[in-house]
């Protein structure tokens, strides 16, 4: 008799032990608990100046920074591939046209006649030299997809990076990704540049003389987060915590950032 009462009065407890549990380990448990390490958190952004799936990210980041730009350090990574065989390279990266009955509608092509087409155009700009940056001191070139053209945008907003504030160089960069069309990236940026700061030619000179530096480091940081989608927001390395149950907005990416201060800033408040 006194085993089944205590059974019973074991079963009884089971419900009240499984709150207690789970109430140690809510994400609000978690969050409320995290302890700032930094008196000026970095915030990394990983991106393509091409991508325009990125933009709708970017433009929640930098809305979360408004009021941060002077207390966090910024750090944006761009995509940059390392290629040793570009007949090679473009072998991996540009889908065969003997696929093009299966996946044409995949790709957006209205027939395989049309995706056919396409992928010739796609493998043709691939194979193209022009299309890649090279230096006499590497065997390597090098090219930010999907063309030369994105490669030079991409150097440029790393050139910007070093010019400008971080206030700045986001104006810079949503302009100019927003109002510049593809195929008027190597003209379009000047006067967006012109609007922040005074000489365009600052970034002309940076292109020319810390491209191979600049191209360098950032594929150095690609391999580092080589696993994380594009885009991505990391702060102090660590990637954003977004799930399901907490979808990704302004308020949320700036919660997380003021979460790493030691001491946050009156904006976070805010």
């Amino acid at each position: 008799m006194k085993a089944k009462k205590k059974y019973l009065a074991l079963f009884l407890l089971l419900p009240l032990a499984g709150f207690l549990l789970k109430s140690q380990f809510t994400p609000k448990k978690i969050i409320s608990s995290f302890q700032g390490t930094s008196t000026r958190p970095t915030v990394t952004l990983i991106t393509n100046s091409s991508c325009q799936n990125c933009r709708k990210v970017e433009a929640l980041l930098n809305s979360a920074l408004s009021g941060l730009y002077d207390q966090i350090d910024f750090v944006p990574i761009f995509y940059f591939d390392q290629i040793d065989n570009i007949p090679a390279h473009c072998a991996t990266v540009v889908p065969s046209a003997q696929l093009c009955p299966q996946i044409y509608k995949y790709y957006k092509y209205t027939s395989e006649t049309d995706c056919y087409t396409g992928l010739q155009q796609m493998l043709d700009n691939c194979l193209d030299p022009r299309q890649y940056l090279s230096f006499s001191s590497t065997p390597f070139f090098y090219r930010s997809p999907p063309s030369r053209s994105t490669t030079n945008q991409n150097l440029r907003f790393l050139c910007a990076k070093n010019l400008l504030n971080t206030r700045q160089w986001w104006e810079f960069y949503t302009d100019t990704t927003a109002k510049c069309d593809y195929s008027e990236y190597d003209t379009c940026w000047v006067d967006h540049y012109r609007n922040v700061a005074d000489n365009p030619s600052d970034i002309t000179a940076c292109f020319n003389s810390q491209s191979q530096n600049l191209i360098t480091a950032q594929i150095t940081q690609k391999y580092q987060f080589s696993t994380l989608p594009l885009p991505s927001i990391l702060i102090n390395n660590i990637p954003i915590n977004i799930t399901s149950s907490l979808p990704l907005t302004s308020a949320v990416i700036k919660k997380q950032i003021c979460m790493h201060f030691i001491n946050p800033p009156s904006v976070c408040n805010d």
